[in-house]
């Protein structure tokens, strides 16, 4: 008789979207700034104290269509643009601090923020939503800029009117040599894992997103399910943690 018994293959399908983190970056080197300088002691920033959240991320462009070339009336080749990916990020809420870092809005004496004229800051960005098996989906950019394209606000009537705050994130090739490279070498803006693929590695992940970073307790609000030994508990990481990993 047949062996009818068959392996599970990893699904792609995915539901909500659990965790956005950041990180600002070097514009040199592409390592992550910490401290005054950065988003926080370590670095990395996880968007979920409070109320504090994202409503949605959502990638675009990761591919485009090529266009053919045609000879003899018969398409002979087709021209391949460069990946160019673009994403959409919504949050219930955000911290102050951290929109106005991520966006290049610079303080006054009088405490008020104005877009500086500057380059924009880039920074590193790493999304976590849920596979249908259960398992994790992990995107990333590693080198973005951001901005606040609106701010619309409506009076409010029998229903509170929300301004969320949205924001448009372009992808550009990575700053750090040594992250997102293919086997031929060249670098990509945009990389994704699948917790359940057995390469994956939550310490490599991280060090590919948010170079210079080194694991301690935030990796276990950014990767629920990493068991190793914290390098460091940096004094500004809360005790709460948002949903885990299935």
């Amino acid at each position: 008789m047949a062996d009818t018994q068959t392996t599970q293959e990893l699904g792609s399908s995915s539901h909500g979207i659990n965790l956005v983190t950041f990180a600002l970056l070097n514009p040199s080197t592409g390592t992550v700034l910490t401290g005054p300088d950065g988003l926080s002691d370590n670095g990395i920033k996880p968007i979920y104290q409070g109320v504090q959240g994202a409503t949605q991320a959502e990638y675009q462009n990761l591919e485009r269509e090529g266009t053919k070339q045609y000879a003899n009336d018969t398409p002979k080749r087709v021209t391949r643009p460069t990946q160019a990916p673009t994403a959409n990020l919504t949050f219930l809420d955000i911290a102050w601090d951290t929109l106005n870092k991520l966006t290049g809005y610079e303080q006054g004496e009088d405490g008020g923020y104005s877009l500086s004229g500057g380059t924009k800051p880039y920074f590193a960005m790493l999304t976590r939503a849920t596979f249908l098996d259960g398992s994790s989906l992990y995107e990333a950019f590693a080198c973005a800029t951001a901005i606040l394209p609106t701010g619309q606000h409506q009076t409010d009537n029998d229903s509170e009117q929300d301004a969320n705050v949205a924001l448009t994130v372009d992808a550009f090739q990575p700053i750090n040599p040594d992250v997102f490279k293919l086997k031929n070498g060249h670098q990509m803006p945009y990389r994704r894992w699948n917790s359940l693929d057995p390469k994956f590695d939550p310490e490599k992940m991280m060090a590919q997103v948010f170079p210079g970073y080194k694991p301690d307790d935030t990796m276990k609000i950014v990767v629920p399910t990493w068991t190793g030994t914290p390098i460091a508990t940096p004094s500004n990481v809360p005790s709460v943690q948002p949903k885990s990993d299935k």
